[in-house]
């Protein structure tokens, strides 16, 4: 199986079993949990392992176990996810990190997820998107660093009405030309609205020109599920 490119200081691989106690350790902490439902507890965590490995099976990718080259620490994990919750995304390659709180602050997560972005253009994938929690900036910091578009905002559908991380961000990027640039130079995409209030937008309504994103509102069906709406300043 192909794997991302290493970095300077990090190495993207697959899990071995002796990662669990760490990346248990790193699904326990509050700080860590902060913008999902729940820390997760022992089982959950075998439960997330588990899923995450069956992924790489299905998809050839995942979320890869980060390394530091340096010390071969475990620092937690990036990569790429199909999403499987029901509603527009369903079916779309997102990308996503974690980090152990004691790693925060170094860069890590950026570094990491570039050398998946990379990887993900060289196998093909036309775009990636990603989201998190509203009110989750650190992770929306690292989204921008990327070059990736914030699109618009929704309500994630797993988590009930009502429920203060239910409100979530949505971001993209087109992946062509991005392994040829540098990393400080990754194409930033641009996001064209058409003013049409009334009508809604699904994700696969996307079209592209370049590195900009149009958003298609033509012969679009509603949706009984989420129905996301347009971002603007």
């Amino acid at each position: 199986m192909l794997l991302p490119s290493p970095t300077d200081r990090l190495i993207l691989r697959c899990w071995q079993d002796e990662d669990f106690p760490a990346f248990a350790r790193m699904n326990a902490d509050s700080r860590v949990m902060e913008y999902f439902p729940a820390p997760l507890s022992l089982p959950e965590s075998a439960a997330f392992f588990d899923r995450i490995r069956r992924e790489f099976e299905t998809e050839r990718f995942g979320l890869y176990a980060l390394e530091r080259r340096t010390d071969g620490e475990l620092l937690g994990y990036t990569g790429l996810h199909r999403v499987t919750f029901d509603g527009p995304l369903y079916g779309r390659v997102e990308i996503g990190w974690r980090l152990r709180s004691d790693m925060w602050g170094n860069g890590y997560a950026t570094e990491a997820a570039r050398s998946c972005l990379h990887y993900a253009s060289l196998s093909k994938m036309e775009s990636i998107i990603s989201f998190t929690a509203l009110s989750n900036l650190r992770s929306q910091r690292v989204m921008q660093r990327l070059g990736m578009t914030r699109l618009q905002e929704f309500d994630h559908p797993a988590l009930p009405t009502g429920h203060p991380l239910r409100r979530h961000v949505l971001y993209m990027i087109r992946t062509n030309g991005y392994a040829e640039t540098e990393p400080e130079t990754k194409p930033h995409c641009s996001l064209t609205i058409i003013p049409e209030e009334e009508e809604n937008i699904l994700p696969e309504r996307f079209e592209y020109e370049g590195n900009s994103i149009i958003l298609n509102r033509e012969n679009t069906e509603m949706s009984n599920r989420t129905i996301f709406k347009p971002y603007s300043k």
